[in-house]
């Protein structure tokens, strides 16, 4: 810790490159699913500068429903590409994030494709993130919940002691403005409609 802290105080000038190739995100559950990725960015002084950073979302799960999955022609992958800069010091900068035709999620049951674009801009207590998305085609059926439940030998005792609560150290902005677009479908609890606007 000592020669971080000295390091700081020297005001040190960083150079370099980071690559990355063949990266992967996924959250299997939710039907999140990004492959052939691949990382430029570079070391500035105190930055990191990031080059690119992008992503392919090939379509593997068609909705369970029709008129959706009708919406999408073909089966083009879509991407994400992010760049912008951080500063070391603070954490402060500035993210640019763009997708096109990007399955942002892909269960039957759950299933989006998207484009849109967004700013993350960050400081060391704030994070704001200002975009726009507009679906091409989505379909939720919420007649099934993913809610987790205990077992039937779990007994769950809640304390009466009031429980002490932080501000947090970093909060969050959001301004972002969705359009649905005109293949949008939601289903469960007896409905079965075209969600607009």
């Amino acid at each position: 810790l000592f020669i971080v802290l000295w390091l700081y105080a020297r005001k040190p000038r960083a150079t370099g490159q980071m690559t990355g190739e063949s990266l992967r995100v996924a959250w299997v559950d939710q039907g999140v699913r990004l492959d052939k990725g691949t990382l430029r960015a570079h070391l500035q002084d105190d930055l990191i500068v990031l080059d690119e950073l992008a992503f392919a979302g090939q379509p593997r799960i068609r909705p369970d429903e029709k008129r959706a999955a009708a919406a999408i022609k073909g089966d083009e992958p879509g991407s994400l590409n992010a760049n912008g800069q951080l500063r070391l010091r603070d954490f402060s900068g500035v993210i640019q994030v763009a997708a096109s035709q990007l399955p942002i999620l892909q269960r039957p049951d759950r299933w989006v494709v998207a484009s849109g674009g967004a700013n993350i801009e960050t400081s060391a207590t704030h994070v704001q993130f200002n975009g726009a998305v507009a679906a091409a085609a989505g379909y939720v059926d919420f007649s099934r919940s993913d809610l987790p439940s205990p077992s039937s030998d779990v007994l769950v005792v809640r304390s009466r002691e009031p429980v002490a609560v932080h501000a947090p150290r970093v909060t969050f902005g959001f301004d972002l403005g969705i359009d649905l677009g005109d293949a949008f479908y939601l289903r469960g609890s007896g409905l079965d409609t075209r969600a607009s606007g």
